[in-house]
């Protein structure tokens, strides 16, 4: 779909694994993946304006198909005027590619 994505995990540690699933795909919802050190980086339009924003999760928990958390890295208020539009993890920063809203 063009319009919505969803995000599998195999770990290379284990690949005869099944996959576990990070993202579900959801209608009108994309998912971005970079992985860096202990964590997964998701750009996505999760947020309820569908804007985009930042989230990660630590990489384990996933990996064990435990339940885990998605913690809020960068997030705009519509209000802000700024629209997030891609991100490039580093090893020690994270590039991140905004606009002007309007412009």
């Amino acid at each position: 779909s063009k319009n919505t994505s969803e995000i599998q995990i195999i770990d290379a540690r284990d690949p005869s694994r099944e996959p576990v699933c990070l993202a579900e795909r959801c209608g009108g919802l994309e998912w971005y993946l970079e992985h860096r050190g202990d964590r997964f980086y998701l750009l996505s339009n999760v947020k309820p304006e569908g804007e985009y924003s930042v989230v990660s999760a630590l990489v384990e928990p996933v990996l064990r198909g435990e339940p885990f958390r998605l913690d809020s890295v960068v997030s705009y208020d519509a209000n802000d005027g700024i629209v997030l539009e891609d991100m490039q993890v580093f090893r020690s920063h994270c590039v991140l590619f905004e606009r002007c809203k309007n412009q």
